[in-house]
C-alpha cells in the first residue's frame, strides 16, 4: 500500500484491471472522471460503484469478486477523494 501511494505521488497511473487511477482522475475504457466530480467509491451488494456528484445512477459499476487488489483500490480512492475535498 505505501508503495502504491508513493507511485501515485510520483505521478504514475495505477491499474486495477479495467480501472486506472492517478492523482487527477479515474479512467475506465477511454472514459474518465476527475476526482473533483467523484462523490464516492464504495462496494454495495458485491458491486464496486463509482458515483459522480449529482447523478442518480453510478458513473460505473464493476463486480467486486475478481476486482484486482480491491482493498488497495478502495483505500487509495478514499485518500484521493479526501485530498480533493480539501
Amino acid at each position: 500500500m505505501p508503495r502504491d501511494a508513493a507511485r501515485l505521488e510520483a505521478g504514475e497511473r495505477i491499474g486495477f484491471g479495467v480501472v486506472g487511477i492517478d492523482l487527477s482522475d479515474i479512467t475506465q475504457g477511454g472514459r474518465r472522471i476527475p476526482w473533483q466530480e467523484v462523490e464516492r467509491v464504495d462496494v454495495r451488494q458485491g458491486v464496486v460503484e463509482i458515483r459522480r456528484r449529482g447523478d442518480r445512477t453510478p458513473w460505473t459499476t464493476l463486480p467486486a469478486p475478481g476486482f484486482p487488489n480491491l482493498a488497495v483500490f478502495l483505500t487509495l480512492a478514499d485518500a484521493l477523494l479526501r485530498h480533493h475535498e480539501a
